[in-house]
């Protein structure tokens, strides 16, 4: 019988290893036509291979069962093909000012093995020299990070709000969740006062501080899931039912868009489509669309596009 190949044997060794088996020296040796001693070698290249690769694992020799396996943890190993898409979408979302969007890049990098670290980062080159922070020019990481811990803690904040006008506002409010769109961070919150039913969204990078009041015991009914669903360009109001009419065109922008949407009917070249949504920010998404989208239903949402197109018209007179 003829011996293995060094590589194919070193291979079949590590698989058997990686399956959770207990490896024998002298049944391999045996198997694979070799001497013990060369098992021996066999056994330190691994060792060698997952000392500078894989740290999680450790190769030990089990005198219980006479063998060699595997300890520690076996995750799965965070590639380069997973860390290049995760860095194309951070680079693609603009969210963060350079040096934060840069730290964090090099971080997720520094979790790839170090035969490819160079590799990848040849691909994001010109991705980081050209990358311009968003406007607001705010580091906000820290800021989500506090916020996340108020959510876990369940406590009232008051906040120090920067509107779009400039103006300084403050808000008591219950953190519920903070979610990314459309280039910017949100805190969603729950107002204090009792005539406020939804939720409120606020920038992150516009809130100037905040303060803990009081930890409460709530208890909310509020999916924040559930919501992102029936949200665009975070504009929220009143939740509702919506029937449209549109274009074929315009069906996987909405699907994608609202994915709790359903296509009812088609008729010709018509797309009959329902939706909850809340009632401002889908009708400022159907204004986009142009002629390609009708609101069927409900008229309070009809009514809203058909005041913002006759200020719009009047504009361009």
């Amino acid at each position: 019988m003829q011996s293995t190949d060094k590589v194919t044997r070193i291979l079949m060794l590590y698989q058997q290893l990686l399956s959770g088996n207990i490896v024998k020296k002298a049944t391999f040796a045996l198997e694979h036509q070799i001497t013990e001693r060369t098992f021996e070698r066999d056994i330190g290249d691994i060792r060698l291979f997952l000392t500078e690769f894989y740290e999680t694992k450790e190769l030990i020799y089990d005198k219980l069962n006479d063998g060699y396996k595997f300890i520690g943890r076996q995750e799965k190993v965070f590639t380069e093909f997973e860390f290049l898409i995760i860095a194309k979408i951070l680079f693609g979302s603009r969210s963060l000012r350079k040096d934060e969007m840069i730290g964090t890049v090099t971080a997720l990098q520094a979790e790839l093995p170090k035969h490819n670290q160079n590799r990848v980062k040849h691909l994001l080159d010109n991705e980081i020299f050209h990358y311009q922070s968003p406007s607001h020019n705010k580091a906000i990481i820290k800021m989500c990070w506090d916020l996340g811990q108020c959510i876990l803690r369940k406590v009232i904040i008051e906040m120090t709000y920067e509107k779009q006008d400039k103006r300084l506002i403050k808000r008591l409010a219950f953190p519920e969740g903070i979610i990314f769109s459309d280039y910017y961070f949100y805190l969603i919150a729950s107002l204090t006062e009792e005539q406020y039913k939804y939720p409120a969204f606020y920038r992150v990078d516009r809130i100037k501080e905040f303060r803990i009041i009081e930890h409460v015991n709530i208890v909310r009914n509020i999916d924040i899931g559930e919501i992102r669903k029936k949200l665009r360009k975070m504009y929220s109001g009143n939740l509702c039912k919506v029937r449209v009419k549109c274009n074929e065109t315009v069906v996987e922008p909405m699907l994608d868009c609202f994915p709790d949407a359903k296509v009812i009917n088609k008729v010709d070249n018509s797309v009959f489509i329902e939706a909850e949504v809340f009632d401002i920010g889908f009708a400022r998404w159907a204004i986009s669309q142009l002629d390609d989208i009708e609101v069927l239903e409900p008229w309070s949402i009809r009514q809203i596009i058909k005041e913002k197109i006759a200020a719009l018209y009047k504009k361009y007179q």
